[in-house]
Formats: C-alpha cells, sequence, structure tokens
C-alpha cells in the first residue's frame, strides 16, 4: 500500500500482531507484485483487510493463502461460509 512515494505492506508477527513494513516493489503482473527488499521469506504478509489495519493492532488469520485456491474458494472453506453465495 503506497504511503506518499513510498511503498509498505502489514506483516503478522509472533505476538499476532500488525507490523508496518517499507518494502521495495520489483516486478507486477496481474494479481501479482514482487517484493524484493524489506521482507523475510515465508513472513506473513496481510493481503485482505488491510486497508482498515492499524500498527500493533492484533491479527486473526482466517485462511493461509499457498495459491492452490482462489480467494472465494478459500473464504468459503471458512467456518460459516463466509463469501458464500
Amino acid at each position: 500500500m503506497p504511503l506518499g512515494e513510498r511503498q509498505f505492506v502489514f506483516v503478522v508477527g509472533a505476538d499476532s500482531k500488525a507490523d508496518r513494513r517499507e518494502v521495495r516493489i520489483g516486478g507486477r503482473r496481474p494479481g501479482l507484485v514482487e517484493v524484493d527488499k524489506g521482507l523475510a521469506a515465508n513472513e506473513q504478509v496481510v493481503t485482505h483487510g488491510h486497508l482498515q489495519l492499524r500498527p500493533g493492532q492484533t491479527v486473526r488469520v482466517l485462511a493461509i493463502d499457498d495459491g492452490s485456491r482462489s480467494l472465494p474458494e478459500l473464504l468459503r472453506a471458512l467456518p460459516g461460509g463466509v463469501g458464500s453465495p
């Protein structure tokens, strides 16, 4: 998410708190953005709901996107079927 000329993401820390992190964006393709600086391997990045998130806020991870399912499929698989028609 941009802030002025800089780019940031929210990372979920070991304490389940949101940490705003400055990153450098590399290549882009439809639906994909490469981050080439500012993240370590295996860090959890918030991809949905980040517009309401604030640094230090507790994060509840509902699903982890491993690329094998679409977002609607992930949401339908949640308890209560969030996103079901």
